[in-house]
């Protein structure tokens, strides 16, 4: 049967290397939801979805959904997971980056 969760994260990579991130968006959701039905919205490989899917929102310049969703991840893997690990320590660079880069559009 296959594993859904990586088939569709594959396909959505492909479409986000390719330059094609408005295709990828809805498979990184799809990701999510079949990781968190699956192993539960705080394993390490569903935050890792979840922020893939966060920064796929700020790459299309969606910050209402960017910067929640990646606030969330950074909350939730710090909790679940502590500070080393690197899925908190990819949050962690990547908030510092949004926040850097301040809201799409605000300038």
């Amino acid at each position: 049967m296959g594993n859904p969760p990586l088939t569709h994260l594959n396909l959505a990579t492909a479409h986000q290397a390719a330059g094609r991130v408005e295709q990828a968006i809805p498979l990184f959701e799809q990701t999510v939801a079949d990781r968190k039905r699956v192993q539960g919205s705080h394993h390490p490989y569903a935050l890792a979805n979840r922020l893939d899917l966060a920064l796929a929102y700020w790459s299309t310049r969606d910050a209402d959904r960017a910067i929640p969703l990646l606030k969330q991840v950074l909350a939730d893997s710090r909790l679940m997971l502590g500070v080393k690990h690197p899925v908190t320590r990819a949050a962690i660079k990547a908030f510092k980056r949004v926040r850097a880069a301040g809201r799409p559009g605000s300038s």
